[in-house]
């Protein structure tokens, strides 16, 4: 649809959308980042939460033990009386499920393993570090699919280390908030160790398999003792919204997940409402702006087209606008305006004819004298050259070339005046043909320049005035011949391009080439161009050029100096 119709719509639907438009380009991503913030900050908040009570599960076994521990280092108790203490605080903490107290040489006194004998565990890293005076807590171990972990504490007499109880620890707890902490569909929470190796997770499969994820980022960070939140984490061919906090103690991580498509679906879903809101508005704005707008531009429709049917040269039409007011004025003055430049165009029609009915008379005329003085001329030289003298010969071949130039300025006229008296009926013509007829006629002079001629193979057929169109291509031919200059390699290529809806021919030298300042002029009748001598009248292209507006083309030049010329026409198909 083209015109004003849709120019104005336009302009009434931009006025409504445009500032809707950049509100939602302004408020969406502002809602969206707040948006973003929050769930961030949602996330973080899980991920610290869990592990404090990560830490707490790990902690509160410590502190159970180190009681453990003090009460064991403050009675004078014998090994029997030691058994029945352990074998009391592992009833009445059933996370404890072995615990050992040895001496400061790593031998045990007593353990709650009923039935076996006592070990050496000096060799045991749990008992080398509880008898440096420090805490114990060992990576995690799966034994019948549980997590365990090995803790101890020193054991002190009187301020001195007099050796350790040492703990194996069921930290399943640790599994299940893993487990039953995940949320919505994709929302997952594991721990991991600090080698990066999965120790609790979601998915209790990937705890028991003890997947290493130490290349991810969130455990990266979080294993350097960060709490934070990273976005767009790739991972398993989807992008992940993680959060993660530190477990203060072991110096574990927790790391909670899940897909960005999930945790950011409020924010899609607000997104897409508003986009739909936007765009609801620009179809109300285009029905009701387009209701509105015909009734303005429809007059102003009638009168472009009425315009148009003109520069077509229907100037018989007219333009039909029931308004009174300056649309309607404007139309009558249109239709006025058509009258008078059909009356000035049949006037000039009229006058045109008159002219070349002259032109025709006058160099017909012309050529019964010119006719005349060639005889007598050529008479006078063959008789009487010998008595003219020298000066007398320069005097009689200087008139006999007037003479021959008088006769070919009035065969010029005459063929001008014949291009629009003489209308050929149109037939299907070979380009090729044309130009091969023409260049039959022009061989000598190719000969003569050492011109090399190429022609585009496979020329199409074309609807025109055989006649015509042949003289025009002879034209341009002999024109590229007689301004080729001195070129070393003269060059003439001839060829086409179809351009849908006619075809583009083109004669193209490497001759001196035309100056941009006569690239018009050379096409007006008699121009010819300064310093440079060539045969003719400087007619040629002005034949051309009528030759072609008559079969409803046009031709032009391209071309700079000392750069060769391509001179284009069309003819349509």
């Amino acid at each position: 649809m083209k015109g004003m119709l849709p120019k104005v719509l336009v302009i009434l639907v931009l006025l409504v959308t445009v500032p809707m438009v950049l509100i939602g380009f302004l408020l969406i991503p502002a809602s969206q980042q707040a948006l973003k913030e929050s769930i961030l900050r949602d996330r973080r908040e899980i991920a610290i939460g869990l592990a404090e009570r990560i830490d707490h599960m790990v902690t509160h076994p410590l502190t159970i033990l180190d009681e453990a521990a003090r009460l064991m280092g403050t009675l004078q108790l014998s090994p029997k009386m030691q058994q029945t203490a352990l074998i009391g605080f592992k009833i009445g903490y059933p996370i404890f499920k072995h615990i050992h107290y040895v001496d400061k040489n790593g031998m045990e006194l007593s353990t709650t393993d009923l039935g076996r004998e006592l070990i050496d565990r000096s060799a045991d890293v749990a008992y080398k570090v509880a008898i440096r005076d420090t805490g114990y807590v060992s990576p995690i171990y799966i034994v019948e699919k549980t997590p365990l972990s090995t803790f101890a504490v020193p054991v002190k007499r009187h301020g001195r280390v007099e050796g350790a109880l040492i703990a194996e620890v069921n930290l399943f707890r640790m599994w299940a908030l893993a487990v039953f902490s995940r949320f919505g569909e994709t929302g997952r929470v594991y721990v991991v160790s600090r080698s990066g190796c999965v120790i609790a997770h979601s998915d209790p499969g990937r705890a028991l398999a003890k997947q290493d994820v130490s290349d991810l980022s969130p455990v990266k960070a979080v294993l350097a003792g960060n709490i934070g939140s990273d976005e767009h984490v790739i991972a398993e061919g989807e992008k992940w919204l993680c959060a993660y906090a530190p477990v203060n103690y072991t110096r574990w991580g927790v790391v909670v997940e899940q897909t960005e498509r999930e945790a950011y679906k409020a924010i899609t879903k607000m997104k897409n409402q508003s986009w739909m809101l936007i765009l609801a508005s620009l179809i109300v704005a285009l029905i009701v702006g387009f209701l509105a707008t015909r009734r303005i531009v429809r007059p102003i429709s009638r009168l472009v087209w009425g315009a148009r049917r003109f520069a077509r040269g229907d100037l018989d039409h007219r333009i039909e606008v029931p308004l009174k007011d300056e649309l309607g004025q404007l139309a009558d003055s249109f239709n006025q305006m058509a009258d008078e430049l059909r009356d000035k165009i049949r006037e000039l029609e009229r006058v045109n004819e008159e002219l070349e009915d002259y032109i025709y008379t006058v160099s017909h005329d012309l050529k019964a004298p010119i006719i005349s003085l060639q005889g007598f001329s050529s008479i006078l030289k063959q008789e009487y050259e010998s008595s003219l003298g020298k000066k007398g010969g320069h005097y009689l071949e200087r008139i006999q070339g007037n003479i021959r130039q008088m006769d070919q300025l009035t065969q010029d006229l005459l063929e001008l005046s014949r291009i629009s008296r003489t209308l050929n009926p149109s037939e299907s013509v070979e380009v090729s043909e044309l130009i091969g007829r023409a260049t039959a006629e022009l061989r000598q002079q190719l000969d003569e320049k050492g011109v090399k001629l190429v022609v585009q193979p496979e020329l199409p057929r074309i609807r025109c005035d055989r006649i015509m169109i042949g003289q025009v291509f002879f034209n341009l031919i002999s024109n590229a011949i007689k301004f080729m200059g001195d070129t070393p390699h003269p060059r003439i290529e001839i060829g086409y391009i179809d351009r849908d809806t006619y075809n583009e021919f083109w004669v193209k030298d490497n001759g001196i080439g035309i100056e941009k300042e006569h690239h018009e002029k050379i096409f007006r009748i008699f121009h010819r161009l300064r310093d440079v001598t060539a045969e003719g009248t400087g007619i040629g292209l002005t034949v051309a050029r009528r030759i072609i507006r008559n079969h409803g083309g046009r031709i032009w030049v391209e071309s700079e100096k000392d750069r060769g010329a391509s001179f284009h026409f069309t003819i349509p198909k």
